[in-house]
This record gives structure tokens, C-alpha cells and sequence, in this order.
């Protein structure tokens, strides 16, 4: 079998979010006490920092078994896929808060908003070029772009 390291050595959808980059991604939110939903938990970076910094509740989904065997020592693990969870899964968050695998950030982004219950905020980390490309009409970039222009904004941490 082969070891983790081995198995996402050329996996490049797998970036454990740096503690610095989610102390800024959640610069101005008050987690204190709030329900969060995390889709792509990975080894549960997201959802550490949450907990450590006074989240009421951590919930999360993680689609690889190793790394969701992982988090689920950490927190509530409501499943694999999270492309697959409904707005039961999220009701009573107050965040989904994600750092979403790159090459299908859009799909998931606009997953967060189809499942939030009325009042979540939503807040992700992808990459920059998710913003300066738009494909046609309803693809999964379109309705992205469209969303965050309805409902919210963008940031440019630099190099995160």
C-alpha cells in the first residue's frame, strides 16, 4: 500500500491550508460559538483552527478514506462527497468555510450556495483565475461568477 505522501506527491488537488492563510481568509469573521460546515476537509487544518478558535461545531465532508479517517478524529464527518450533500447537511451553519480542490473549485463554490441555509456565509479559497476567465452560459464557471457577483466578493491574498 502505498503511504500518504507517496499518493498526493502529484495529487495537486490536495494544499492543507496554512494556519496563516485561514487566520486571513477569516481576518474579519466571529466564529465564536458558530456551526461550520467544512467540504474539503482534508486533514482537517479548516477545521482545527476553527474549533481552537471558539467554533461552537465542527461538521465536515473529505472524499479521500485516509484523509477522512483522519478528520473524523477531529470532528462530525457527514460523508465523502460533498458535491452529493443536500441542505439538510448544513442546516443550523452559520459558515462554509473551504479551501476546495482547485480544478473543481467553481462546482463546489457553487455547491456551498445551492445547500446554505438563509445567513450563511460562505468563504473560500481558490485560485485567482477562477475570476478571469468566464466560459459560456450556464457552466459551472458562469454560474460562479454570476454568484459571487450577486452575493459576494473576492479578496487577492497574493500568493496563499
Amino acid at each position: 500500500m502505498a503511504t500518504f505522501n507517496e499518493r498526493y506527491k502529484t495529487d495537486y488537488q490536495y494544499y492543507p491550508t496554512p494556519d496563516e492563510v485561514i487566520s486571513e481568509m477569516l481576518l474579519d469573521e466571529d466564529i465564536v460559538d458558530k456551526k461550520i460546515l467544512e467540504p474539503s476537509a482534508g486533514s482537517g487544518n479548516i477545521v482545527r483552527w476553527c474549533k481552537q478558535h471558539g467554533a461552537r461545531e465542527v461538521v465536515a465532508f473529505e472524499l479521500d478514506e485516509y484523509l477522512r479517517r483522519i478528520v473524523s478524529g477531529e470532528c462530525r464527518v457527514l460523508g465523502s462527497d460533498f458535491l452529493k450533500s443536500t441542505k439538510s447537511d448544513a442546516v443550523g451553519c452559520d459558515y462554509i468555510i473551504m479551501n476546495p480542490p482547485f480544478l473543481y473549485a467553481d462546482e463546489h463554490i457553487n455547491h456551498a450556495f445551492e445547500i446554505a441555509p438563509v445567513g450563511c456565509t460562505i468563504i473560500a479559497l481558490c485560485n485567482k483565475s477562477n475570476f478571469e476567465s468566464y466560459q459560456k452560459k450556464g457552466s459551472q464557471r458562469a454560474i460562479f461568477l454570476e454568484n459571487v457577483r450577486k452575493y459576494g466578493s473576492c479578496y487577492d491574498m497574493g500568493k496563499a
